[in-house]
């Protein structure tokens, strides 16, 4: 076997590991760099419009409304 004369099998059966979920191409990557870019630039705005009501007259009078009843 050390010189490479002989072969010797086992009958070991090796399944490949090749799932749609597990496989990555440069489009697919792109798309999921893509998808991840959208849903920060939408957290962003959202974190972006949550800071303008923090500063508004509208929360201002809301809590004056509750605070009040």
């Amino acid at each position: 076997m050390i010189g490479g004369e002989r072969l010797a099998v086992d009958g070991t059966k090796n399944h490949g590991q090749n799932a749609r979920k597990k496989n990555f191409n440069v489009a697919k990557l792109k798309r999921h760099l893509d998808r991840i870019d959208d849903r920060i630039e939408e957290v962003m705005n959202e974190f972006a419009r949550l800071d303008k009501y923090e500063a508004s007259e509208e929360k201002k009078n809301m809590q004056a409304s509750t605070q009040g009843a």
